[in-house]
């Protein structure tokens, strides 16, 4: 299961307690949209490649630092997958990338490029060929100025793309889980190109909030609190266990009090409570 990166966790709980810039909410709803098509491509590709091994975002340190998003080991070749969720047209003349309006977009192609070149010099001891490709998961996505050449697989391709690798006659040996063990410890963690606002415990909003509607919720009974908007409820104890969860992704492992808890619900549920439930949490 790919895990939801840090940034974006952090940017869904950052946008209810804080103003955002426009191009601070250009960043999360980037990152909310690359993640859904990044599930996308794993619903569509993974479960059918049993005779290969996956890896999602992979990120290496070769002469600079890449990210793969999805890594492919099958029998016969390496294949580093990015994954595009654009929907529209686009176009790709002169070897630029534009939106449908003539502006300028970050070029994938040179991307991919960079990535392969990058997989090539940390891989360079294992003998397999590499093939880079770019998956574009939204059927919605059209390239004016494509052509064959161009690696580049489209939503209506992808199918196919994972059926010729399932149906591959190779089987995988020791000589592959070797490369995809040295992959592994090869992942940095810690990615230097997350995006996160500057931020104060102080001067972020408190309250119980709607992940879904970015409202403040309303408590309707003495355990539950209800989103006015689309109807969502929730209990005290989910919602002190979500408190603690983001105060978790926040501000790390910090010893979190009772009292913390509380001010970070607004107050709107007493003290007795919140221990309770975290003495259930700590139980289970």
């Amino acid at each position: 299961m790919r895990k939801k990166p840090k940034s974006l966790q952090q940017m869904e709980i950052l946008r209810l307690r804080m103003p955002l810039s426009k191009e601070q909410q250009k960043v999360f709803n980037d990152q909310k949209i690359g993640f859904a098509g990044e599930r996308i491509a794993d619903e569509m590709i993974d479960p059918k490649l049993s005779n290969c091994i996956i890896l999602n975002d992979l990120r290496l340190q070769g002469n600079r630092l890449c990210q793969i998003y999805k890594l492919i080991i099958s029998p016969t070749c390496v294949y580093a997958c990015e994954i595009k969720n654009y929907g529209g047209t686009f176009i790709f003349k002169e070897n630029r990338f534009y939106n449908h309006k003539m502006h300028v977009r970050d070029n994938p192609f040179l991307q991919l490029e960079r990535t392969e070149q990058q997989l090539h010099s940390v891989i360079t001891n294992f003998n397999m060929p590499i093939k880079s490709c770019l998956l574009m998961v939204n059927p919605l996505f059209q390239l004016h100025g494509s052509s064959i050449e161009m690696p580049l697989i489209f939503s209506s391709q992808i199918e196919r793309f994972t059926d010729s690798l399932a149906n591959e006659r190779h089987r995988l040996t020791g000589f592959h889980y070797e490369l995809a063990r040295y992959l592994k410890e090869a992942h940095q963690e810690h990615n230097p190109y997350e995006q996160l606002p500057a931020f104060d415990y102080a001067t972020l909003k408190k309250g119980i909030f709607c992940h879904d509607c970015a409202i403040e919720m309303t408590k309707v009974t003495s355990k539950t609190f209800l989103c006015r908007l689309c109807g969502t409820s929730h209990t005290k104890q989910q919602i002190v266990a979500r408190s603690i969860a983001e105060l978790r992704i926040l501000f790390g492992n910090d010893k979190i009090s009772t009292q913390l808890i509380q001010d970070w619900t607004g107050k709107h549920i007493n003290r007795r409570s919140i221990q309770r439930t975290v003495r259930r949490l700590e139980q289970k």
